[in-house]
């Protein structure tokens, strides 16, 4: 499997939180796999996954954001 090291949005976002800590969450589509890492303090890295094989969503409830796993009868 690949190391979160490899990941490209996982270095870019650890370069931009030097510059603005303030930051919580980094949220990205677009990639397959689905990731919630913790990349600072108060930060995590969320990459959302996909709605194909993962049926993976992101939740925000004004303060926390959480990594769903929608599942249904007809996709177990």
């Amino acid at each position: 499997g690949r190391s979160i090291n490899d990941e490209r949005l996982y270095h870019f976002s650890k370069e931009k939180l030097i510059s603005d800590p303030a930051i919580n969450f980094f949220v990205f589509g677009h990639q397959h796999l689905p990731l919630d890492e913790r990349i600072g303090t108060d930060c995590r890295l969320i990459i959302l996954g996909d709605w194909i094989h993962h049926f993976t969503y992101a939740v925000f409830d004004g303060s926390d954001m959480s990594l769903k796993y929608y599942q249904d009868s007809a996709h177990e």
